[in-house]
C-alpha cells in the first residue's frame, strides 16, 4: 500500500504556486500543466481501480481511502486558496487554471465514493469544488419547490424549518460534511414528492420529514403543537387516547435509510417524538383517571395483558451480549439501536424481572459483564446440540 500524492503535492504546493506562475504562464504551459494533472488523476485512478479487485484486509484498505481522501481534500483547498488570497494579482486565465485543477483533483475523490463507499470518512468537509457545484445544484432543486412555497394551506412555520438547512448551507456559506450533503440531497427529493401531493399539505409534510430523520429538537416542539391541534379536533377523550396510541405505533415502524439523519450526535426522529408522545398519553391518562373511570376501563380493555410477554430463560446481560452479536453478525439490522432496546423491553421478559428497562438493557450492552460470555456460550452450544437433533 503506497500512498500516491507525492507527486501531486509538490505540484501544487511548489511548482504551481502563484508566485511561480504569476506573468510568466502561456496557453501552451497552461495545456501542458493540466495535461500532467490528467495524467497524475489517470495514474492514481488506476491504482485504486486496481485496489478495488483485490483481496488486501478491509483495515489496510480503510487507511489507505482515509489517507488520500484527507491529502485530496487538503490539494484542493491550497489550489482554491491561491485564487483566493492571490485573486486581485491574478489574471483570468489563470484563475480559471486553478478552477480546473481542483476539478480534476475533485474526479479522483469521486471514483473513491465510487469503489470504496463503505471507507470514505462521510463525516470530512466537502472541498470547495464540491460545494460550489452542490450549491448550484440544490439552488435550482429548491426553485422547483416554488409551488409548495406558495400553496396557502401550507403551515409557513413549518415550512421555514423545513428550508433552514438549506438556507444555512446556500445562503450563508456554511462548511458541512459529506454526509450533512447527502442529507441535504435527500430532504430535496423528498420535498419534489410534494409537488403532485393533492390532500393535507401540512400532514404530508410532517411524514416526509418523519421518514428522512428531521430529528431537529424545535421540529419536534412544533409537531407536539401541531398534534396538540388535532387533539382538540377530537371530542371523545378514549378516541384521543386511540389516536395518541396510532401516532406512536405508526412512527415507530418508520425506517430510514442507513445514514440519513440531519443532526447524527441527537437521537432519532421516531426516538424523540415517540417520547413526546408517550409522555403525553400517559399525562392525558391520569387527567382521565380522576375525572372519567369509564374512560380508563375502555383504555384498560385494549392494553396488553401483563403476561403477554414472552419469557427468557436467562439474565439481562446475557439477552444485552445475545443482542450485541445478533447486531454485529448482521441478523438484528435496526439503524437505531434504542428501537431495539425498547422492542425487547416491550416484549420480553426473564424469570427474575418482569420488567426491562430501555436503559438497563442498554448499560448491560455497552458494558457486557464477563460472566455473561460464559453463560451465552454454555447456551449456543446447548442449542447446537439440539439443532443435530432437529
Amino acid at each position: 500500500m503506497i500512498y500516491q500524492l507525492g507527486k501531486l503535492e509538490k505540484w501544487i504546493n511548489t511548482d504551481i504556486a502563484p508566485e511561480n506562475l504569476i506573468g510568466t504562464l502561456t496557453d501552451s504551459e497552461i495545456k501542458g500543466y493540466l495535461d500532467f494533472a490528467k495524467s497524475e488523476k489517470d495514474r492514481i485512478c488506476d491504482y485504486f481501480r486496481a485496489k478495488a479487485i483485490e483481496e488486501d484486509s478491509s483495515a489496510v484498505i480503510s487507511k489507505l481511502i482515509q489517507a488520500h481522501q484527507v491529502g485530496l481534500t487538503s490539494l484542493i483547498a491550497n489550489a482554491y486558496a491561491y485564487v483566493q488570497i492571490s485573486g486581485s494579482e491574478l489574471t483570468p486565465e489563470l484563475i480559471s487554471f486553478y478552477i480546473k485543477v481542483c476539478q480534476i483533483i475533485e474526479e479522483i475523490i469521486s471514483l473513491l465514493t465510487f469503489h470504496f463507499p463503505e471507507f470514505f470518512n462521510p463525516d470530512l468537509p466537502i472541498t470547495h469544488t464540491k460545494a460550489e457545484l452542490s450549491r448550484q445544484e440544490l439552488r435550482r432543486q429548491l426553485e422547483m419547490l416554488d409551488p409548495i412555497k406558495q400553496n396557502g394551506a401550507m403551515d409557513r412555520a413549518l415550512l421555514r424549518m423545513t428550508f433552514w438547512p438549506f438556507r444555512e448551507y446556500i445562503e450563508d456559506n456554511k462548511r458541512i460534511s459529506y454526509r450533512e450533503l447527502a442529507y441535504l440531497q435527500e430532504l430535496a427529493t423528498g420535498l419534489r414528492r410534494l409537488l403532485d401531493f393533492e390532500g393535507d399539505i401540512t400532514y404530508e409534510l410532517h411524514l416526509t420529514l418523519i421518514q428522512l430523520n428531521f430529528n431537529y429538537p424545535r421540529y419536534v416542539l412544533h409537531f407536539n403543537y401541531w398534534l396538540d391541534s388535532k387533539l382538540g379536533e377530537i371530542p371523545d377523550r378514549a378516541q384521543r387516547l386511540d389516536k395518541l396510541s396510532w401516532y406512536i405505533n405508526t412512527i415507530e415502524q418508520v425506517r430510514f435509510k442507513p445514514g440519513i439523519v440531519l443532526i447524527p450526535e441527537l437521537p432519532s426522529i421516531t426516538e424523540q417524538l415517540v417520547t413526546s408522545i408517550r409522555n403525553t398519553y400517559r399525562y392525558l391518562l391520569t387527567e382521565y383517571q380522576h375525572s372519567d373511570h369509564s374512560v380508563v376501563q375502555q383504555i384498560g380493555e385494549r392494553e396488553k395483558p401483563k403476561d403477554a410477554k414472552i419469557k427468557l430463560a436467562i439474565s439481562v446481560p446475557v439477552l444485552a451480549l445475545f443482542v450485541k452479536i445478533l447486531i454485529k453478525a448482521g441478523i438484528i439490522v435496526n439503524d437505531n439501536k434504542s428501537e431495539v432496546f425498547r422492542g425487547i423491553s416491550d416484549n420480553f421478559a426473564t424469570l427474575k424481572a418482569d420488567s426491562i428497562s430501555p436503559e438497563s438493557l442498554k448499560g448491560k450492552y455497552n458494558k457486557v459483564p464477563p460472566s455473561a460470555y460464559l453463560h451465552l456460550k454454555k447456551t449456543l452450544l446447548r442449542i447446537m446440540e439440539i439443532m443435530r437433533e432437529v
